[in-house]
């Protein structure tokens, strides 16, 4: 069981993804998939999933089946966010930072509902998305909302603001050459967006509260895989992997704000120049075009909101 091995033996899109982002930074992925997925599907015949009497024979169930299937979709939704990292930074829009945000957060979803269901296996039915009424067996809903109640709401700034992004408002925008946005907990600031627009008669504009857009999205991807890895070695109990991975950082020096992002809104006269550092502490983020000549991901046409998928993924959906 221990011959297998994701870049090898994972369907497209787990090999892919495992060259993009696993190995470095979410290898407890690897080691829950052999010990916990593996064993569940037909291998080495195919990676589909096993009939229910031949689980019967190796002592699982329903509910090894579903989290397997969450593990597997928490990669689907990571593979989304990371093809926006590897838009360029001049050419990232608040667009696609409400894209990401939502895969991610759509990630942490799914990663609550795992870690709770296999702390609790027989408490949460399988195949029920939420719970109908008081008395019915509760469901993916339900294990989602204990995990996050009992474990002091992980990762909920990143949440907010994602919430603020896509349910709310939109927020006001400035470009410096890039598209710059409220940083973290500040969002809800300027929901008056007269801050930007006449910030003589509403003073309030603080500069270090604007950051790049890709940055929010880097941060709230490292964050988010951190919290992955911690969970998944400590109450996956998959131990600690080695990583493989370098620290990278580079500096971008941004000139006198310029006008109007994609609310367009105009940045504060003699605003002052902005220096903001960029850090990837796990692993730097291939350009666009590199990943797709490599073949990782795949074209997609900017400013539409969909992507084109990998020319397998139906096959690879099922498993």
């Amino acid at each position: 069981m221990t011959d297998y091995r994701l870049a090898k033996d994972g369907d497209s899109r787990e090999i892919r993804c495992w060259h993009l982002f696993v190995q470095s930074q979410f290898p407890s992925y690897e080691t829950f998939w052999i010990r916990d997925v593996v064993p569940l599907t037909n291998r080495p015949t195919d990676f589909h999933f096993k009939t229910d009497q031949e689980l019967l024979k190796i002592g699982k169930t329903h509910n090894d089946i579903c989290i397997a299937q969450l593990h597997y979709s928490i990669l689907v939704h990571l593979e989304r966010a990371y093809e926006m990292l590897s838009i360029p930074l001049e050419k990232f829009a608040v667009d696609y930072l409400a894209w990401g945000l939502t895969s991610i957060v759509a990630a942490q979803d799914i990663a609550f509902e795992l870690l709770q269901r296999n702390k609790s296996k027989k408490e949460y039915d399988p195949w029920l998305p939420l719970q109908e009424k008081k008395g019915d067996p509760k469901g993916s809903r339900e294990a989602k909302r204990e995990w996050q109640k009992r474990n002091g709401r992980p990762l909920q700034h990143l949440r907010d603001y994602r919430n603020d992004l896509v349910h709310g408002r939109a927020l006001p925008t400035m470009m410096t050459g890039f598209v710059s946005v409220p940083n973290i907990g500040r969002q809800r600031d300027y929901f008056n967006w007269r801050l930007i627009t006449d910030p003589v008669n509403n003073p309030g504009y603080k500069e270090t509260d604007y950051v790049p857009a890709r940055q929010i999205l880097e941060h709230a991807w490292k964050e988010t895989v951190d919290y992955f890895e911690t969970s998944w070695q400590t109450h996956l109990r998959v131990g600690a992997p080695k990583i493989r991975s370098q620290t990278t950082a580079h500096s971008t020096s941004v000139g006198p704000q310029q006008s109007a992002g994609s609310s367009g809104l105009t940045a504060p006269a003699g605003s002052p120049v902005i220096a903001v550092r960029i850090v990837a502490a796990t692993s730097t983020f291939p350009s666009y075009d590199e990943n797709v000549k490599r073949g990782l991901i795949y074209p997609f046409m900017p400013g539409s909101a969909s992507m084109s998928g990998p020319k397998s993924a139906s096959k690879d959906s099922k498993r």
